[in-house]
């Protein structure tokens, strides 16, 4: 390893401030992992399986290793705990298959998601009456964004909020020695659960800003069939975002980053072990600093990979898309949502129409794909926009993507939801109304655009019909047992996605091909 590379793990995680103990150990074992120790807690790390239905070709995201908590398991196998994933996607009984795969573990770890409520609160009632001294631990988007609300309706011991990468090493040295409630509320970023049974919530823990001390993830840690062969594989160069658009929930709402040095490291292990050859950014705004992404498209020259990206139409010019181009960037995804201008001011989005079609003009200008989110139901949403989306997609021949408006958690949608009264009852919306949503035409979903249902769901017909598949091939729907949902509203065979079948398919030959 260069001195560069010691040099760069090691830098303080924050803008000038002193890295702490844990930020320390966090970078040391990113450089020399400790040996599992057979004295240390087996953790269990539960991936909850999700009603949602992604567009076709977009299969990849449902059935292949999420990159934040595999980025939790490296850092604590690091550290020298043992650590499972046990992954309840696509199991045709995933309560019981998560159950079983948590067996014999010392502590548990339930990933939280907007959509996952219900599978969420049985699991950790079961986990609890399997063991029950056994701690469960929750973390996640949906328990940082209304953790007593969660918590009091798990039977959860602890929740993790935000970035996990310290505080459960923090928590599990502090369970490893015996630590009482004292100390385990002197820690940052938990919510707790208290003997008595109150809730306690401590200090926020400062979101980290250098994302160079983070391990580069393993994925092997989901399993043998991952060890190799992740032809597609989703990566970040940044966390959070600068942007408050008023449907999207930030868990980090400031802008931490990987150094381009670091980033190339990453990508450059990642194909070398997995045989990646398309990378899918998960970055919410790719290009916010052009020189950024001049040096990083310029670091990726020789990679000879493809991939993709999400960006908004005000950060792209000619010279960075050309550059992006140039690196490998297959489709970029604008995140335009609406062509009526009283539904992006309303959705605090800062641009206009104009906006809008310069960048996808330009974009495909360069040879990249065009890719445009709607999302249907804001407000201020008319009919006469929805139309011109229609047409304006397939005008240009964009890859559309549209999803009906939720109100997630956390979003000022969500609140102004609640305090509208259309949301009365907070725990069945998490239990019912986000376990409907599964990004299909069908879909309850929440219409704030004082339109008919009717004309949103045309509106929402039209423009997914000028849809092109994800970056590489379209998923058939076919009949399979891997059929995965809630207890009280399995998803039919028809509905489940053969992402496996499509990543046989793909992988049959190059990508770059």
């Amino acid at each position: 390893m260069s001195t560069n590379e010691q040099d760069n793990s090691k830098a303080a995680p924050g803008r000038g401030q002193k890295p702490s103990r844990w930020e320390e150990l966090l970078a040391a074992t990113a450089q020399s992992p400790l040996k599992a120790d057979s004295a240390k807690p087996l953790i269990a790390l539960v991936v909850p399986p999700s009603p949602f239905t992604v567009p076709r070709g977009w299969g990849f995201y449902l059935a292949r290793p999420f990159e934040g908590i595999t980025y939790i398991a490296t850092a604590l196998t690091n550290a020298g705990y043992r650590v499972k994933i046990v992954d309840a996607r696509y199991k045709p009984a995933p309560l019981e298959y998560a159950l079983a795969g948590i067996s014999g573990a010392d502590t548990v770890g339930i990933a939280t998601y907007e959509d996952a409520f219900p599978f969420i609160e049985q699991l950790a009632s079961r986990a609890k009456e399997q063991a029950p001294g056994r701690p469960v631990i929750l973390g996640g988007s949906l328990v940082t964004s209304v953790p007593e609300l969660v918590m009091r309706h798990t039977r959860a011991d602890a929740a993790v909020l935000g970035e996990g990468e310290l505080t459960i090493l923090e928590l599990m040295a502090a369970y490893c020695a015996g630590a009482g409630e004292r100390e385990l509320t002197a820690i940052p970023g938990l919510c707790l659960r208290l003997a008595d049974g109150s809730l306690t919530t401590t200090a926020p823990r400062p979101q980290l800003l250098n994302l160079d001390i983070l391990p580069v993830p393993d994925f092997t840690l989901w399993g043998p069939e991952n060890a190799g062969g992740l032809r597609q594989n989703i990566v970040s160069g940044s966390r959070g975002c600068h942007k408050n658009c008023s449907f999207c929930y930030r868990t980090t709402p400031e802008l931490g980053l990987k150094s381009t040095e670091k980033l190339h490291r990453e990508l450059s292990a990642l194909k070398e072990r997995h045989h990646t050859e398309f990378f899918q950014f998960t970055d919410l705004t790719f290009t916010f600093s052009k020189k950024r992404t001049l040096a990083l498209c310029e670091a990726l020259q020789d990679l000879r990979v493809k991939w993709w990206c999400m960006t908004r139409v005000q950060n792209v010019d000619a010279e960075v898309l050309s550059a992006m181009a140039g690196a490998g960037c297959d489709q970029i995804l604008y995140g335009v949502e609406t062509l009526s201008q009283a539904a992006l001011d309303g959705a605090q989005k800062g641009f206009c129409e104009d906006e809008t079609v310069r960048a996808l003009q330009l974009t495909r200008d360069a040879g990249i794909t065009v890719g445009a989110a709607y999302v249907v139901g804001l407000p201020g949403e008319t009919s006469e926009a929805l139309a011109r989306a229609a047409a304006f997609s397939s005008t240009l021949g964009t890859a559309a993507r549209v999803k009906y408006l939720s109100a997630i958690p956390g979003t000022k949608v969500y609140a102004d939801a609640v305090a509208a009264g259309v949301i009365t009852d907070e725990l069945a919306h998490l239990r019912k109304m986000l376990a409907r949503e599964r990004g299909a035409l069908e879909d309850d979903f929440l219409n704030l655009s004082g339109l008919p249902e009717k004309v949103c769901r045309e509106g929402y017909r039209n423009i997914e019909r000028n849809y092109v598949p994800g970056p590489y091939g379209t998923a058939a729907l076919v009949k399979d047992k891997r059929a995965y949902a809630y207890p009280d509203r399995p998803i039919s065979e028809s509905e489940v996605t053969s992402v496996l079948e499509e990543d046989a398919r793909l992988c049959s030959g190059s990508l770059l091909s």
